[in-house]
């Protein structure tokens, strides 16, 4: 899913843009800035195209298959887990994203999932 970046020269919108729901995600970003700047003419054109180009993404994983994926893993690895609680977020990532692409999920859900997985 993750594209290369296109040479400044070509694309200027895109220099540090490695995909398109990184683009994505910083027009919804610049939309709120110009909403909180008193530019709502600004703010409707970068989320009108941000609308346009969330229509090409896949849809990001559901909630309940990231808890279930989670889960099976902590079960998988938790003797892992239990003898180096400090390291334990690191590997259940690592497990978890070489079963998910990580550009069908959203990485802060995720990270939030785990550690409430983890905690309890």
């Amino acid at each position: 899913m993750f594209a290369r970046p296109v040479p400044a020269a070509y694309a200027p919108g895109f220099q540090r843009c490695y995909s398109l729901t990184t683009y994505v995600l910083a027009q919804l970003d610049a939309a709120a800035q110009f909403n909180q700047a008193s530019r709502p003419d600004l703010a409707g054109k970068e989320r009108q195209e941000a609308d346009f180009l969330d229509r090409f993404l896949p849809p990001l994983l559901p909630q309940a298959d990231i808890d279930r994926i989670l889960k099976e893993i902590v079960t998988e690895q938790i003797s892992l887990i239990q003898t180096d609680p400090r390291k334990a977020i690191g590997k259940v990532f690592k497990a978890f994203y070489s079963r998910v692409d990580k550009a069908s999920v959203d990485p802060d859900l995720v990270k939030r999932r785990a550690e409430a997985i983890l905690a309890a």
